[in-house]
């Protein structure tokens, strides 16, 4: 695809019931713009651990604040998104203390699925 001037820069589409697909597509078409976007939100979209590689290739250091809370992207979507990105994403202290919390309370949460307690 060829490059094209962004109109936006700033980006929110969250809630409104997108698709991995979608928004694989849609990180796909914003990557051909000349400027990065400032924000991207894609929050609230129930989109698996698919999207963790996709996002991992897009997120670079012009987006100051995306937002990927409530994306159920668990803990292998967030190490594909970890492994592609290839450049330092600047998270807020706050979002990525968020992120590492929930990663503890889903692994914790494997864990505890997996073994029977026995009182």
């Amino acid at each position: 695809m060829s490059e094209k001037h962004s109109p936006f820069k700033d980006l929110k589409v969250e809630s409104c019931e997108l698709s991995c697909d979608g928004v694989s597509q849609l990180l796909s078409v914003l990557s051909t713009l000349t400027g990065p976007l400032n924000s991207l939100s894609i929050g609230g979209n129930d989109l698996g651990s698919k999207i963790g590689a996709p996002l991992g290739k897009f997120l670079g250091p012009g987006i100051q604040a995306p937002d990927i809370e409530g994306i159920e992207l668990g803990p292998s979507g967030f190490l594909e998104l970890q492994e592609e990105m290839i450049e330092d994403l600047k998270l807020c202290q706050n979002q990525q203390a968020r992120f590492n919390h929930r990663l503890s309370q889903n692994l914790c949460c494997s864990v505890c699925l997996n073994h029977e307690h026995v009182y």
